[in-house]
């Protein structure tokens, strides 16, 4: 197949080492300017060491116009081990289009399974949506490089978060569909179409690095119809997927632990991990990460999200995570993902993994529409909120969530006003 667009491509000579330990891609559909729908496409690439990028391309001149975002970002999070990554703006000729990893470009790390070079796909789908009337955008997902002891038991629950509400199921990669490399999987890790790769308890001579190369997919809950901009429409059901993005990453199979115990040595994460949280761009959100492992020492939080998160050590075992949202982040879903990383001498241990989807609402309303005062419905909802945020800034985080959640249900065609009738300030215990 000819491929003509190469969107990143570097000559890396004698330092082609293998140092590839994985990627993530997702994508948003935005408006232009112009009234087009462009891709806003975020790759994350992990490696061991310092290294080059590896290459993506696109297929034929599908893509369109790309650009990178210039200030792309290395984030060196666990000594040896770094993650690029990189923003891309398309405009493309086409409202589906796929974009592939360069494999020669990119060897495994040495591992026990077999994955040699690092191979991957992504479909990206800006159709629009008749559920939604709004082009789709991909499942939100981030990952880093996991670490499990041998004798021990643990599932790791990964991230699946689909902004347009749809099922989002997970597979294994086809090496025939140039969705992973050819590779031999060890029966004792199990991935679930819900998102859960579950690893078992297997002897000692099984340790090592193994390579998960795997699918995540989003389904419609119902049969929609995807329409492109010369107008022809394809009918999706709840057994057709959309998009497609690669989850590829490696766990490495330690040495038995003395105890599988979390708070042990396996660190136990103390304090309570919301699924979601909610701000506005240019305000910050905050993570408070407490955790303990008694008998080894915590040693740094491990984590994979935007590139300008800021991590900070309070005291031993306590972190914050904060990370304040750009002007153009607003009305998408980031994921952050993390771990807490202990080590006792040489065997470095990991809590479980924990991940957060933070949803960025704009900073001002935008609703203008008009609706007749016959047919406006008037609800009370009475909450409780806690918030250094502004009042107004508190209304609109509301009014967004609001109208996120009755897009979900199919009503998307909807005007909201949302009136505060009492505000009780109290600064008691």
């Amino acid at each position: 197949m000819m491929l003509s667009l190469l969107l990143l491509i570097l000559l890396l000579g004698s330092n082609c080492k293998a140092s590839f330990m994985g990627t993530v891609v997702t994508y948003y559909a935005k408006t232009t300017t112009s009234n087009k729908t462009a891709a806003v496409v975020y790759t994350q690439d992990t490696y061991e060491g310092p290294t080059s990028p590896v290459s993506w391309l696109c297929n034929s001149k599908d893509c369109g116009s790309a650009i990178t975002n210039s200030n792309h970002h290395t984030v060196n999070f666990l000594g040896n081990l770094y993650e690029q990554q990189y923003i891309w703006y398309m405009v493309p000729n086409s409202d589906l289009f796929q974009m592939w990893l360069y494999g020669p470009y990119s060897p495994w790390v040495s591992n026990v399974d077999g994955g040699r070079i690092g191979q991957a796909v992504a479909v990206i789908d800006l159709r629009k949506r008749s559920d939604t009337n709004k082009a789709n955008s991909s499942p939100q997902t981030a990952i880093i490089p996991l670490r499990v002891p041998s004798n021990c038991q643990r599932d790791f629950n990964l991230l699946a978060f689909d902004p347009d509400g749809d099922d989002v199921r997970c597979r294994y990669g086809n090496a025939s569909l140039s969705e992973s490399y050819t590779y031999k999987k060890p029966p004792f890790f199990n991935l679930s179409s819900s998102c859960t790769l579950s690893f078992s308890p297997t002897s000692s001579s099984k340790e090592g690095a193994y390579v998960v190369q795997m699918v995540m997919e989003d389904f419609p809950k119902e049969n929609i119809t995807l329409t492109q901009t010369n107008g022809s429409q394809e009918v999706k059901t709840n057994n057709d997927a959309i998009s497609k993005i690669p989850v590829q990453f490696v766990v490495r199979v330690d040495p038995a632990v003395p105890s599988c115990t979390e708070g042990l040595y396996l660190p136990r994460i103390l304090t309570p991990i919301p699924d979601r949280l909610y701000t506005i761009v240019n305000q910050p959100v905050l993570i408070n990460i407490t955790a303990e492992a008694l008998n080894a020492s915590l040693s740094q939080v491990l984590y994979s999200g935007p590139s300008t998160i800021n991590l900070n050590r309070v005291l031993p075992g306590q972190y914050v995570m904060s990370w304040t949202p750009p002007e153009d982040n607003g009305g998408e879903s980031h994921p952050i993902c993390f771990v807490v990383e202990a080590d006792n001498v040489l065997p470095k241990y990991h809590s479980e993994l924990r991940c957060v989807i933070v949803t960025v609402g704009n900073a001002t309303a935008t609703a203008t529409a008009t609706i007749n005062n016959s047919n406006k419905a008037v609800a009370r909802l009475i909450m409780r909120v806690s918030s250094s945020l502004p009042l107004d800034d508190i209304k609109n985080i509301i009014t967004q969530l609001i109208k996120d959640e009755l897009t979900i249900l199919g009503l998307s065609d909807v005007a909201l006003d949302l009136n505060i009738v009492a505000n009780t300030t109290n600064t008691g215990g």
